[in-house]
């Protein structure tokens, strides 16, 4: 009968264990954001500047849910990538709701 030297076993056991660390580790860590993902948030002063609107018309189009934004307590945080593709959509939720206006008023007209 052979017998295994029991440090060998144990051995191999934690070089397994080690490997299966190191692939969840490998695998459910986020890297570190990159610095443009850092600066892409903006506050609304800042959402003034990129959208070309006044504030309080940002407020409205936040409390219609009109334009793409997130909350961080009780503040608004811009993204400005989100901003940028908003507009280069033609800030769709905005003409939408300009055309429906429109058609409400011309029905009420009559």
């Amino acid at each position: 009968m052979i017998t295994q030297n029991p440090f060998e076993v144990l051995d191999a056991r934690l070089t397994n264990i080690e490997a299966l660390l190191q692939d969840i580790k490998t695998t459910y860590t986020s890297p570190a954001p990159a610095e443009e993902e850092l600066t892409d948030i903006i506050k609304i002063a800042e959402a003034e500047t990129e959208t070309g609107y006044k504030k309080g018309y940002i407020y409205e189009l936040v409390s219609k849910k009109a334009i793409p934004y997130h909350k961080v307590g009780n503040s608004l945080r811009f993204s400005r990538s989100e901003l940028r593709s908003w507009i280069r959509a033609g800030r769709p939720a905005i003409l939408q709701q300009a055309v429906e206006n429109m058609a409400t008023n011309y029905v009420l007209k009559k």
